[in-house]
């Protein structure tokens, strides 16, 4: 029997798509700023310095690298640590979005 697919959203998602989509003295500075970067220039240039990690050489797949690059990225811009970036980042939506 083949799982259905049905592609519900919930509040969560509501609430996402309305952080993502608005434009208003609210919208976190963060998400502003990552409208305005081209990022596909720089994921071509990552992929050029570590595209030599997509062998598969066992363990758990890596983390894209432009979602690790971003990570550095609120680790300088809000002062964390590896440990806070990790913590931060699932405890709050725009800061995941970022991601």
């Amino acid at each position: 029997m083949k799982h259905k697919n049905t592609m519900q959203f919930g509040f969560l998602d509501m609430e996402i798509s309305d952080l993502l989509n608005s434009d208003d003295d609210e919208t976190p500075q963060i998400i502003k700023i990552d409208r305005l970067i081209n990022w596909k220039p720089i994921l071509k240039e990552l992929l050029n310095i570590y595209g030599c990690y997509k062998k598969d050489y066992g363990g758990e797949r890596p983390y894209h690298v432009l979602s690790m690059f971003k990570a550095i990225f609120l680790g300088q811009w809000y002062d964390l640590s590896d440990a806070k970036i990790k913590t931060s980042i699932k405890s709050k939506i725009w800061l995941f979005s970022f991601l």
